[in-house]
């Protein structure tokens, strides 16, 4: 609940994503919990060596409480690099994603030892300790990874490299279609887009904006002569004119998170300009390709 009180006010000055609300309920549960029972175990694990009352509760935060906020932070550090990222909703999944952790710290170091001070005889039930019989599994695990610590090291390089190499060939953008059903309705349709020559591209149109002094129909014209272009309409139907503004689709041949698809919005986006004053170019695939210019030029 924290958690959403201070998004609350995130939103007061950018715009956040509705998945951000599952992340937070889901997520933020998990961590919460996650970090709550490090203390407790070993507040149990002080009372079971003789120590009572605040003496354990002091105990456990200068061990576990230690760890939990050094975890926290460095969890609030690699979720918050999801900002750089050019998809809006992506941020906010980052944003969140610092949040997150950082309140469970919080939390975690604070409202929970004053319950455990408190209220923590009460709660310690049932009085089982297990502190002289530790896992069997777990106990062969870490005597394996302290003898063959070379090996266990080379193993965890590996993947980590592997995910590095898999993370920097990324392209953040609009879905590729190729990632449809490969059976079923969706792919059949897919399939005849690609074998009628219309290509995949018209399943996300660009969606131009012109004023309607401009003459829809002429940008509409200017765009169908763009190369990569199937083809453009500016329908006359009072359900696309609102305010003097009229919508048009222009639609591409290839998918607009391909590279292809990116420079053809580039030239779209470039011709309807040129057309005329006041054009404006939208759409799934321009929003996107909009967002990775304005990161790149960010980092530059």
């Amino acid at each position: 609940m924290a958690t959403f009180l201070v998004l609350w006010g995130v939103t007061a000055f950018t715009s956040v994503s509705m998945i951000v609300e599952f992340l937070v309920a889901l997520i933020g549960l998990g961590v919460s919990i996650d970090y709550s029972l490090i203390v407790i175990v070993r507040w149990r694990e002080e009372r079971a060596h003789g120590n009572a009352g605040e003496a354990a509760v002091v105990r456990a935060m200068e061990t576990a409480g230690r760890a939990v906020v050094f975890s926290g932070t460095t969890v609030a550090i690699g979720l918050l690099a999801m900002i750089v990222l050019p998809l809006p909703f992506l941020r906010s999944i980052g944003c969140a994603g610092m949040l997150i952790p950082l309140i469970s710290v919080i939390v975690a170091v604070t409202l929970l030892p004053i319950l455990l001070a408190k209220v923590g005889d009460r709660l310690d039930w049932p009085h089982v300790r297990s502190d002289d019989n530790a896992s069997r599994v777990w106990t062969s695990w870490a005597c394996f990874v302290v003898r063959r610590r070379w090996i266990a090291a080379t193993v965890a390089a590996a993947v980590l490299g592997a995910l590095v190499l898999s993370a920097a060939n990324l392209q953040p953008g609009a879905a590729n279609v190729d990632t449809l059903a490969k059976q079923g309705d969706a792919h059949a349709g897919l399939v005849a887009l690609e074998r009628s020559g219309i290509g995949a591209g018209a399943l996300q149109p660009i969606e131009p904006l012109s004023p309607v002094s401009a003459g829809p129909a002429t940008v509409a014209a200017a765009l169908r002569d763009v190369p990569g272009v199937h083809g453009a309409v500016a329908p006359a139907g009072t359900q696309w004119r609102r305010g003097g503004v009229a919508a048009l689709d222009a639609f591409p041949v290839t998918d607009g998170s391909t590279s292809d698809g990116r420079d053809t919005i580039t030239n779209v986006r470039a011709a309807a300009h040129a057309t005329r004053a006041g054009v404006r170019v939208g759409g799934a695939g321009a929003d996107a390709d909009s967002s990775r210019r304005s990161t790149g030029a960010s980092r530059r």
